[in-house]
Parts: structure tokens; sequence; C-alpha cells
């Protein structure tokens, strides 16, 4: 713990660190609120992959699993290390996860299937 009053601290507003650290918590926070979002574009991605509407639900309750269990650990994290890796770490999540459904989404299915092949619904 520091021993000098709070008073003289006087970070730099505008330093590269956190700017970054805002950048990133803007990109976090326009994705936050997925897991709600999921139901307004479901029924067209179910249509477009011919997926039942089991298998929505089930991507639906794997996002919900994943953000209330983990949130013990990335809360853990924050109080040891500070917000900046668990909003680095969302950013790349959430870019990477929907660069996926963009893709599978934009690409269909293949000419010869009927539907999503296991693994890539694993995916």
């Amino acid at each position: 713990m520091s021993t000098r009053p709070l008073e003289s601290y006087d970070p730099n507003p505008f330093s590269r660190a956190r700017l970054t650290t805002l950048f990133v918590s803007i990109i976090v926070a326009l994705g936050a609120g997925t897991n709600y979002v999921y139901s307004a574009y479901a029924p067209q991605l179910g249509a477009r992959l011919s997926i039942s509407h089991t298998q929505l639900n089930v991507i639906g309750s794997a996002g919900n699993f994943g953000v209330y269990s983990s949130g013990v650990i990335w809360g853990r994290v924050i109080d040891a290390r500070g917000p900046r890796i668990p909003f680095t770490t969302a950013f790349f999540l959430l870019l990477i996860g929907y660069s996926g459904i963009r893709l599978l989404y934009d690409h269909g299915l293949a000419h010869n299937e009927d539907t999503l092949p296991s693994f890539t619904f694993l995916l």
C-alpha cells in the first residue's frame, strides 16, 4: 500500500496506457449485451445454416454459461491486476467470435450439405 497522499498523485490522463484502456473498454462496452441481442439474429442464423431451434438454444445457453461462470475468475484478475487484461482479452475474444459467426453466415452451407457439420457447430 502506498503511503503518499492521494492529492499528490496526478497521472497523465492522456498517456498511451490510459487511452488504450479507454479505447478497448469502449469496444467491449459496444459488445456488452450480446447475449440479449442474440435472440434478434438467431432466427436468421438458424435459417441460413439449417440449425434447429434446439441448437440455437444451445448456442445461447453456451454464451450465458461462459459469461456467468467466468465472472468469478475475471473478478479476481481485475482485483489483482486491474481492468486492462480482461478488457483486452474480451476485445479479442469478441472479435474472434463474431468474425467466426459472420464467416459462417456469409458462406452458408456448402451446396452438398443439408445441415451444419457437428465440428463446425461446436467450433
